[in-house]
């Protein structure tokens, strides 16, 4: 690519020996026919408390400016709903429970009422601080006549509520000061019915750390935890038809009131700014990950209604850490899965996949699609020898001499296929789990969902895959590529990495779909992408037609990627097509915050 801002190549390098702060890479191509360019940019390794100081240059650099913006436009903002913040409280400290209540007294936009429902405080100092809110009209205070739980006093305030949309505030957290106004912005949108905001955690003396950039409304990933979380807002009307606060999930009552509420008609809207503080004090959730057993149960219990509400045959499971989940759709058939498999030539990698597809795969019925694009017979012999005689059902696709175009062998391969079910897999792939295909096909059977892609991981168990994210370099790169790919040691960033999650677009590295929706999108564009980003445009053409992808991480194989074949380098004509074709997804993708990184 004659720009190299643009320029389309890959190399890892090891950063462990840098020290910490920031550092000029230069990078110098030479092209074949001798043109010479060159670039720079800044490079900054960051390392405990480094990440922390990024996050406060964050702070001034991009939030500092949005809150002066919101202070000035908050008095003329119109509509202006009225919002009431539900406050359950229970012998709360004084001073965090006066900060709570200052962050709301302190917000832009005032149009706002503060519902306090105290739970049988029997705490001097909770009852005196509730106490000197007496004299503030925008403030009720409601004192229950014993403890009944967190649920029950919820919904004592939901019953002082006069306001069109509901917030919910715990007893020691804290607002943004334009919390309010950013929901009442985003409430004059008539089709909206939820609202949810990204988060960080405050710790005792003030500082600001880990903040949560959410995707935007992801079905998938709130059925593996509760991501909406804090800051969130519904429309009181709708919080009221679904019935409210449940005594029944004490501890988890909002986890099982978002389900109930996105269940219903209408749109869930992401703020992406961080509007809501989470005090981790000591044995908080916020503070130490499951330090509420009984949260934990009751959530699993909330889940597990909805999804009987749902009428889905499905159970929920423990996920890899406390606070996840792992909900496990069963089988409602066990269709013909059709593995598409073009095959260049290298005979090594090719026995790896079958081997893994017999040895490594539990699930049957199979038919393996070979599509040999190899310029010898030794793959057609070792299509006669072997793979016919291990797998009962088997074709074989003479491509032999001709181009390498991947999006027309994949096609070819669909069209020869027999099953329901078309599985793209290069032929680099080995399985981990022998249930690795159960895991994808429990998602691609549902028919809201489109493309399923699984979690591939180097030979040496850093992450290969975790979804694809758009935007990235200018197109479109891979999610947490690098990263430890197991639970404990690669447990970052919340851990998206293993859990269920919709995503803009997979891999066809390993990517399942039924046969219908790849019909129904055209397949692959043989045209305009022959070599490249094929996987990505399917993807973003099957979101177009209103399905879902999604990520699973249940599903694990070995991508020996490093030994595929070079011509699968980008040219720039695919580039350019992709970038013009899906550039309103290369901007924004709504799975990925516009506050994280684009440049790697």
């Amino acid at each position: 690519h004659i720009d190299l801002s643009h320029a389309v190549f890959r190399f890892t390098w090891d950063t462990s020996r840098l020290s910490q702060g920031r550092h000029r890479l230069v990078v110098r191509a030479r092209s074949r026919d001798g043109q010479q360019r060159w670039a720079a940019c800044s490079v900054w390794t960051l390392r405990g408390d480094d990440q922390q100081a990024a996050y406060q240059r964050w702070i001034a650099q991009v939030e500092a400016p949005d809150v002066t913006k919101a202070r000035c436009e908050a008095a003329t903002l119109r509509p202006r709903p009225l919002i009431s913040v539900l406050m359950p409280v229970f012998d709360a400290p004084a001073p965090l429970l006066s900060a709570a209540i200052e962050s709301v007294r302190s917000q832009f936009y005032d149009r706002w009422e503060l519902c306090v429902a105290d739970d049988g405080s029997v705490h001097a100092e909770t009852q005196a601080v509730l106490a000197q809110c007496a004299g503030d009209p925008r403030i009720k205070v409601r004192r229950l006549p014993e403890n009944r739980g967190i649920a029950a006093a919820t919904q004592a305030a939901l019953a002082m509520a006069e306001g069109h949309w509901v917030a919910l505030l715990d007893q020691d957290d804290l607002l943004a000061p334009h919390a309010l106004f950013e929901v009442a912005r985003a409430a004059a949108d008539p089709q909206a019915i939820l609202i949810y905001s990204d988060e960080d955690k405050i710790d005792a003396a003030g500082t600001r750390y880990e903040p949560f950039f959410k995707p935007d409304w992801s079905p998938e990933l709130l059925l593996s935890c509760n991501y909406l979380n804090h800051l969130t807002a519904i429309r009181a009307d709708v919080l009221r038809a679904v019935g409210g606060f449940c005594p029944t999930y004490d501890f988890s009552q909002d986890y099982d009131v978002f389900l109930r509420v996105t269940e219903q008609p209408g749109r869930i809207v992401h703020l992406p700014k961080v509007l809501y503080h989470w005090r981790a004090t000591a044995g908080s959730s916020a503070a130490v990950r499951g330090a509420k057993a009984q949260a934990q149960e009751a959530a699993r219990r909330a889940l597990q209604t909805a999804l009987q509400r749902r009428r889905l045959h499905a159970t929920v499971e423990p996920g890899p850490q406390a606070g996840t989940w792992r909900v496990r759709f069963a089988l409602q058939s066990r269709p013909l899965v059709s593995v598409l498999l073009p095959c260049g030539g290298n005979l090594t990698l090719l026995r790896q996949c079958i081997d893994g597809l017999a040895e490594k795969t539990s699930y049957r019925p199979l038919e393996i699609v070979l599509v040999d694009n190899s310029c010898s017979a030794e793959v057609h012999e070792f299509y006669r020898s072997a793979i016919s005689r291990r797998f009962p059902c088997t074709r074989y696709l003479d491509c032999r001499g001709l181009p390498f175009n991947y999006s027309k062998l994949n096609n070819w391969a669909a069209q020869a296929a027999s099953g329901s079910m078309l599985l793209l897999l290069n032929d680099d792939i080995v399985p981990i789990n022998s249930d690795w295909l159960e895991a994808m096909l429990e998602h691609a059977q549902r028919p809201e969902i489109g493309a399923v892609g699984a979690k591939l991981l180097y030979p040496n168990g850093l992450i290969q895959h975790a979804g694809v994210v758009m935007g990235i370099f200018g197109s479109s790169g891979h999610a947490f590529k690098m990263l430890p790919g197991d639970e404990v040691s690669g447990w970052r960033y919340f851990g998206l990495p293993h859990l269920v999650r919709n995503t803009s677009a997979v891999t066809a590295a390993c990517l399942l779909l039924r046969r219908e929706v790849f019909e129904e999108v055209g397949g692959f564009d043989e045209e305009h992408l022959p070599v490249a980003f094929q996987d990505v445009d399917l993807c973003l053409r099957i979101l177009d037609r209103g399905y879902r992808n999604v990520y699973t991480p249940y599903a694990r194989l070995y991508h020996y990627e490093s030994v595929t074949k070079t011509e699968k380098t980008p040219n720039r004509a695919e580039v350019e097509y992709l970038t013009g074709r899906w550039s309103r997804w290369i901007a924004c993708d709504p799975y990925y915050s516009p506050h994280l990184t684009r440049r790697s």
